[in-house]
């Protein structure tokens, strides 16, 4: 609904458009003077003047908005294209000319109302989305379609997608996408990803590897020794991973994890970890992980 809005926003606010609705506004407005003077539309010069406004409405809707918004659409077609290209140009660079063309590509596809963005084969290494001033990636996907199986998986180290929208978002699959893909092949490789306060609802992570090296298991060690925080306390300098991040319906489904850190997530036990591995060296909250490690045996 939201994404509708913006494409509806966006041809609205072209400047063709903008002035079909300006000139069919200044239309209707001397029409309903010309209507309630109770002029005599046979005779009078002004009820021929009426008629002639009645048929302007009908030529401003047509082609004053109608073919403008047509126009409009092309335009944002052909804009989708470019950034899309812009996108495929740089995914694999992994620079920091790289990563600001990509991420400035993915603010502006979000502008144009574009949900679904292809991210396969991206190689992405100390990047900040929402820092980058993108705020939603709902419905993107970073698993190469069938006919693209052969390029290399994604791969994203030290990427922070935390206060970001990424409903739906496809990371990975559990199945193989050809024939001829290699089996033991993950669909995306991260490592030490941040989604805190991240939507994650609906993200499917099935077949991917992903690993932290940074987890700290004792909630003590969570915050910093001999330092008073501005409340007072001590300031804490560790958040787990998924920390508030919303996983309803997420899926887990055939993923290698290693030291993934759970706790404080929402929605855990409604994810599917069928076929998951590691899941011995992953922490939970209290009561949580007996119940993940014997629904994802069975």
């Amino acid at each position: 609904m939201m994404r509708a809005f913006q494409l509806l926003r966006y041809i609205a606010g072209r400047p063709p458009v903008r002035f079909g609705f300006g000139a069919l506004a200044i239309a209707v407005i001397a029409w309903a003077i010309l209507y309630s003077a109770g002029i005599d539309q046979r005779t009078d010069y002004w009820g021929q003047l009426f008629i002639e406004f009645s048929g302007a409405i009908f030529d401003i809707i047509i082609f004053g908005i109608m073919i403008a918004g047509g126009l409009a659409w092309y335009e944002r077609e052909q804009e989708i294209h470019r950034q899309e290209e812009t996108i495929e140009d740089f995914k694999r660079l992994d620079t920091p000319e790289g990563r600001v063309r990509v991420a400035g590509a993915i603010r502006r596809l979000g502008r144009l109302g574009k949900r679904g963005i292809n991210l396969f084969g991206l190689k992405l290494s100390d990047f900040n989305f929402r820092d980058a001033g993108v705020r939603d990636i709902s419905g993107t996907s970073f698993l190469a379609p069938a006919l693209n199986a052969h390029e290399p998986p994604a791969q994203l180290t030290r990427v922070d997608l935390s206060w970001v929208k990424a409903r739906d978002v496809v990371f990975g699959s559990a199945r193989p996408r050809s024939p001829v893909q290699v089996l033991d092949r993950f669909a995306l490789e991260g490592e030490d990803l941040t989604f805190i306060d991240a939507d994650l609802t609906g993200a499917v992570f099935d077949g991917t590897r992903l690993k932290w090296t940074n987890m700290i298991a004792d909630p003590d060690d969570w915050y910093a020794e001999g330092e008073t925080g501005l409340f007072g306390g001590r300031p804490r300098v560790y958040y787990p991973p998924f920390s508030r991040a919303n996983l309803s319906g997420a899926s887990f489904r055939l993923a290698r994890l290693e030291n993934a850190d759970f706790r404080e997530a929402e929605g855990v036990l409604s994810c599917d970890f069928s076929g998951a591995q590691g899941l011995e060296t992953c922490l939970f909250d209290e009561g949580v992980g007996e119940v993940i490690r014997q629904n994802a045996a069975h």
